[in-house]
């Protein structure tokens, strides 16, 4: 029962260096690069015609496989699971990057469904448990869906603790945000992710506890996110055909920095 901490390794006067004591080392932290793409394919009748918003057209089409790329990246990043395997010898192996809901061991915080435990106690104490950690930085980011977001502040503003024209719009991210200080005084800026964490998915209610310190992403040399152009066979020659490809890998250290909500915080009535 007893605790033990180790001390550094000391030198004599004329001494050679030692090998030190060392830390525990924990479970390893890594994760695979996954390759991703999005193709699509357009006629060059309609490229070349008249059609309404640029319907079935090149410049429509990409910002549509970038808008459908960003989105499905963006649950990825959260919920996929690391995975591995063969799909063929002439396709090679297949490598699936984890994201965020999996590298979390511990530091879920479940509301409920009608945000019965949604208060301020139990939300400061397990805040300030994702502070506790010798790793943690002094503030975090709280990405949290539409239910989330809307029942934390009306919830802070009840109590007076939300400052002064928050929530505000953050032009960077494009969202609304407000900040959160814990009793110990730590700071969490809070976040709305309507695209991904979003009521109609089911989602509304999740939250992503994030310390940025230790949050890195990673792609293969050469293979950042990019267009391959006319890529459709030599006979295709009514059509026109690109695709967007690129890859991804989310590595996410000192697990216990971080942490998930899940479960309810609904609304009281539904309008």
């Amino acid at each position: 029962g007893d605790n033990v901490i180790a001390m550094p390794a000391y030198m004599a006067e004329l001494d050679v260096p030692k090998d030190g004591i060392g830390r525990t080392p924990g479970e390893s932290q890594y994760n695979f690069i996954s390759l991703v793409s999005n193709k699509f394919s357009v006629s060059k009748l309609q490229d070349n015609s008249m059609m309404f918003d640029n319907w079935g057209q090149i410049p429509k089409a990409q910002i549509d496989t970038i808008l459908d790329m960003r989105r499905m990246l963006g649950y990825a990043l959260l919920f996929q699971a690391r995975a591995t395997r063969s799909i063929s010898a002439a396709a090679g192996q297949l490598y699936i990057s984890q994201g965020a809901l999996h590298y979390n061991k511990d530091g879920f915080l479940d509301l409920g469904t009608t945000a019965n435990n949604m208060t301020w106690p139990v939300l400061n104490d397990w805040l300030e448990s994702r502070f506790r950690p010798d790793a943690s930085s002094q503030d975090k980011f709280l990405l949290a869906g539409q239910t989330l977001f809307g029942t934390g502040q009306k919830m802070m503003r009840d109590l007076g603790r939300l400052g002064t024209g928050e929530p505000y719009f953050e032009p960077s991210l494009k969202t609304m945000a407000y900040q959160i200080r814990t009793d110990e005084g730590f700071m969490v800026n809070v976040l709305l992710d309507k695209y991904g964490l979003n009521v109609d998915y089911g989602l509304g209610s999740w939250g992503f506890l994030f310390d940025m310190a230790h949050i890195m992403g990673a792609h293969y040399k050469g293979l950042d996110f990019q267009w391959f152009q006319n890529i459709q066979a030599n006979d295709a020659v009514m059509t026109r055909e690109d695709a967007f490809v690129g890859s991804f890998s989310l590595v996410m250290k000192h697990q216990a920095t971080h942490g998930v909500i899940r479960g309810g915080a609904g609304q009281i009535v539904n309008r």
